[in-house]
């Protein structure tokens, strides 16, 4: 039997998505192309807050019980402005301009999600063991004196910052077993990471979902829910997982070339299981991509649904991959 895969989402390492619109957007696209490609998925509960600056720096992990629905649901927050202050048994400690600021909250993005009939998605509090926190300050020490992590224009208050947020929140991920969502700000540190350590390297590469399935923001939950009912999406998944392990044994020069590389892989595998499922097809299917973008291998989608139409009533078509991936695609059109 398949072993569960499991997604975190926790809140510390997603702050950047909740500091505009745009990043609010990305993080909700993500969140459904992991409901898509995972078993079971964690949010972290709760509002994280925290605010750095040349002085200092603070932050504050609000129980989910602890704000009303109005005051978690709010999304206006200044990344940057004013002044900040920790006082502590009324006295001030420290007071600093406003390097950073952000608010990061799971609340808006999952409020219509019915958790308490749905066993593959939880919103859970989560804290790090005695023994983790240990292992916390060492990695922390250690990727404090990594000169060769730099984030440029940053105080080291916020590189600081970064450092323990990361370690954090890759430390509660393993003890989960779990993949992990991070946000750009991270990339320096991760980059560095993968580069000292050798051995770290991403569960999943976005980049293929982006290329081979349509954008996840147009679709609503109950959209999202029926389609990780389909009886085809255990083959799909299984097929973006394989596309994914092949683009890591192949390097980029960019990502423009990445996406060629996926969609040439995705020319490919779609002809061969059109072929599997109905040999006599081969020559049409091949006919039809000779229109193709000479070099990439775009599919014409459209001529390779019309030639599809003949199989879709067969039991082996309708648990196959491409019966998703065709419903996907002609969702998106």
């Amino acid at each position: 039997m398949r072993e569960q895969s499991l997604f975190f989402f926790p809140l510390r390492t997603n702050v950047e998505f909740f500091s505009a619109a745009e990043g609010y957007l990305a993080l909700e696209k993500r969140v459904k192309q992991v409901m898509l490609l995972y078993d079971r998925i964690i949010f972290e509960d709760g509002t994280y807050v925290y605010c750095t600056g040349p002085r200092g720096s603070w932050d504050l992990h609000i129980p989910p019980g602890d704000l009303s629905p109005e005051q978690r649901l709010s999304t206006e927050y200044s990344p940057v402005s004013g002044e900040f202050s920790v006082i502590v048994d009324g006295h001030e400690v420290f007071s600093s301009p406003t390097e950073r600021r952000f608010r990061s909250d799971f609340y808006p993005i999952l409020r219509d999600i019915p958790f308490e009939s749905v066993d593959w998605c939880s919103r859970e509090t989560l804290g790090l063991t005695s023994k983790a926190r240990r292992v916390l300050q060492a990695e922390n020490l250690r990727d404090q004196h990594d000169r060769e992590f730099s984030l440029s224009g940053a105080s080291r208050f916020l590189r600081s910052k970064i450092i323990d947020n990361l370690n954090h929140d890759l430390l509660v991920s393993a003890s989960l077993g779990a993949s992990i969502s991070i946000s750009p700000i991270y990339a320096p540190l991760v980059r560095r990471k993968i580069v000292r350590e050798q051995n770290i390297r991403p569960r999943f590469n976005f980049s293929v979902v982006d290329v081979v399935l349509p954008d996840f923001t147009s679709m609503d939950w109950e959209q999202i829910f029926k389609v990780r009912n389909d009886e085809a999406l255990e083959a799909l998944r299984a097929k973006l997982w394989e596309l994914n392990q092949k683009i890591y044994k192949a390097e980029f020069d960019s990502q423009a070339d990445l996406r060629a590389y996926v969609s040439s892989l995705l020319t490919h595998e779609l002809i061969q299981e059109v072929s599997r499922l109905t040999p006599s097809l081969k020559k049409v299917i091949l006919d039809s991509l000779l229109g193709a973008i000479p070099g990439i291998g775009l599919i014409p989608v459209g001529q390779l649904i019309t030639s599809t139409r003949s199989i879709r009533q067969l039991k082996e078509y309708r648990q196959s991959w491409l019966a998703l991936f065709m419903k996907l695609r002609e969702k998106a059109m």
